[in-house]
């Protein structure tokens, strides 16, 4: 990942290498070395569960809905798929209905069945989940779904969901969509859209230069990121099925960068250096001028960088990032600008805050840089806690990103694509290979 300062990433990258600006001028920093803090492991241990091939009349699709729902536990982190050489013999001819013992002298902790019958382009899904700590009498979910066999995944990523929900009594994840930015060349970035698994890539941006930092507004149905097609770095939006043209909303002259749209979506706050300094400022993400988007106010007015916004869920306050006192670090602001408070004290070198998004939430995922090495942690803003989710045995890690239900956390590693971890740092997975940077992950899926 070359060293990227990951505040700003590719726009402000001459200008956020902090030191000598005036934020520079400030209090001395008073901040703790945060690689100090190790991965909190303790008392971890994955739920180990049999998934079974699914009883079918069509045996590839019966392999496929293995497939992917192996991988979306996978993905998880939570479970431990158990080997299928392990599974008893004969279990198919006891159909949905196991026989318990046998499941849990291999350790089964618990098993997941189906059955799937095709007739022409339909199929009749049918999953059952036994739960051998909770009741062995009966299964403790049963779900049938009738869909086409080309819906086999989106099938399944529901019934994981019902699973994760079982299990952690929050939705899962399964089914939602990661916009990220692929490197091309050190003059071409796209941005692309892909399933959480990293199945059905598309592009959404389709100018041969450098387009970076999408976020996705709260619906899911627009995409927002900044391109340097006219050269300046403006502001667009495009639909996040992709397949238009991306729309142009602003570009005021200098950066436009790091957009976020506000949890109920009518305002937008984002970086500008139309005045000559990186400030934050509120758009509004209806009302338009020969500009773009009209600017409601300006949130932040320091001689110091001011960028990288994200919202709390209820969008009544912003964090972001800010070197006034020498260093980036993570700061808080209310969603009009006042009371303007340091969050993070420890950490010389803090950027890229993300805001978990489920109500209520005091959790921030950001990145911390020391000796040239990047690593992911969290802050609750409650408890004043740090946690650390990736070690420097994984390499650089940046860009963290949460899932919806705020049980996973994206990012972008030097190992190599995009890997996911649980929100206790314990379990890391990779869920995309290819070169990828500024992963975001997308809200639950909504109809339109």
């Amino acid at each position: 990942m070359r060293g990227t300062i990951t505040a700003v990433v590719t726009v402000v990258v001459g200008v956020l290498t902090i030191g000598g600006q005036a934020g520079a001028r400030g209090k001395k920093n008073d901040g703790k070395d945060l690689f100090t803090v190790t991965v909190d492991t303790k008392g971890f241990q994955p739920y180990r569960i049999a998934v079974v091939e699914p009883i079918a009349n069509d045996r590839p699709l019966g392999k496929f809905v293995r497939k992917v729902a192996m991988n979306n536990l996978r993905i998880a982190t939570s479970f431990r798929v158990l080997k299928q050489r392990t599974y008893p013999k004969g279990w198919r001819a006891k159909g949905l209905t196991p026989k318990v013992k046998r499941w849990r002298a291999i350790g089964a902790q618990g098993l997941m069945l189906a059955e799937v019958v095709v007739t022409g382009k339909r199929a009749k899904y049918t999953f059952v989940l036994w739960d051998f700590t909770a009741n062995v009498k009966k299964p403790v979910l049963r779900r049938v779904y009738t869909a086409t066999r080309k819906s086999a995944r989106r099938v399944v990523h529901g019934w994981c969901n019902e699973v994760m929900q079982h299990y952690t009594k929050v939705k899962g994840a399964f089914g939602t969509q990661i916009a990220f930015v692929a490197t091309k060349s050190a003059k071409r970035k796209y941005v692309y859209v892909s399933d959480h698994d990293g199945y059905g890539l598309r592009r959404v941006s389709k100018a041969k230069s450098l387009n970076i930092l999408p976020s996705w507004s709260p619906d899911g149905r627009h995409i927002l990121f900044t391109s340097y097609v006219r050269r300046n770095p403006d502001l667009y939006r495009v639909l996040s099925v992709g397949g238009v043209v991306p729309r142009r909303v602003s570009k005021r002259m200098g950066l436009n960068s790091g957009a976020v749209y506000s949890p109920d979506g009518k305002k937008i706050a984002l970086t500008l250096t139309k005045d000559g300094n990186s400030e934050i400022y509120l758009l509004s993400a209806r009302r338009k001028t020969r500009q773009g988007y009209r600017i409601i106010r300006r949130l932040t007015n320091h001689a110091g960088i001011d960028t990288s916004p994200t919202w709390s869920p209820d969008g009544k306050k912003i964090a972001f990032v800010s070197n006034r006192y020498g260093h980036p670090q993570i700061w808080l602001m209310n969603a009009d600008g006042s009371r303007q408070r340091r969050l993070t004290r420890r950490g010389y070198y803090n950027t890229t805050p993300t805001w978990c998004s489920r109500k209520g939430s005091k959790l921030i995922a950001f990145t911390t840089r020391k000796n040239g090495r990047f690593a992911i942690f969290t802050y609750n803003i409650a408890t004043r806690r740090y946690r650390r989710i990736t070690w420097t045995t994984h390499g650089n890690n940046e860009e963290p990103t949460w899932a919806p239900n705020c049980q996973l956390i994206a990012y972008a590693s030097s190992r190599g694509g995009i890997w996911v971890s649980n929100a206790s740092g314990s379990a890391q997975t990779r869920i995309y290979k290819g070169k990828a940077l500024q992963p975001r992950w997308g809200p639950w899926p909504t109809l339109h």
